[in-house]
């Protein structure tokens, strides 16, 4: 049936792409009738029309779904604006300013970096994230990885430390053992 004209969209990246996509969410035991609703869709035979090609992807849902079946936001989303103009990809990717394809740009160069949807994070990795975030210095308190140990014996020694912080006294003992020694 396919390359008919009941599957207008059938040899399109974007069809390739959402088939291969959902192929491989089956593989991990994600149906097509879970994600249906979680992209508010009542009938997963819309995603399964979008996958063989019968309807095209809607613009509008496009990165939505990329996140949905892990694939790339940008890229999918060029390939569905390809469904309906074939030039758009190349139109696109000879434009020498950013049209701002997803506003999640930066949040989706994270995703890219962790290899996994940032809601994917530990709890632990998203409050560093957030401390990042609202610190208007942040630099200032990430330590480097020469200074983790240094930093991990405080803690141990000091339990709290993270929490109350060091009291004047122990500040002192260590400015004070540190004084009077040579560099190593």
């Amino acid at each position: 049936m396919k390359g008919t004209d009941d599957y207008p969209f059938a040899e399109t990246a974007a069809a390739r792409m959402l088939s291969d996509a959902i192929r491989l969410k089956q593989a991990e035991g994600v149906s097509l009738r879970k994600l249906a609703p979680m992209l508010g869709y009542k009938q997963a035979t819309v995603l399964s029309h979008m996958a063989n090609g019968r309807i095209p992807v809607p613009i509008a849902k496009a990165t939505d779904i990329a996140v949905a079946v892990g694939l790339p936001q940008s890229e999918f989303l060029i390939a569905a604006m390809d469904q309906r103009e074939p030039e758009a990809h190349t139109l696109l990717a000879a434009a020498p300013v950013d049209f701002g394809l997803t506003p999640n740009g930066f949040a989706d160069e994270l995703e890219e970096v962790a290899g996994r949807p940032l809601d994917a994070l530990t709890t632990e990795q998203k409050e560093v994230i957030r401390k990042v975030v609202v610190d208007p210095s942040p630099a200032r308190r990430w330590l480097s990885e020469a200074e983790l140990p240094a930093v991990a014996l405080l803690r141990r020694l000091r339990p709290g430390v993270e929490q109350n912080g060091l009291a004047p006294s122990d500040r002192a003992l260590i400015a004070d053992a540190l004084s009077n020694r040579s560099e190593p």
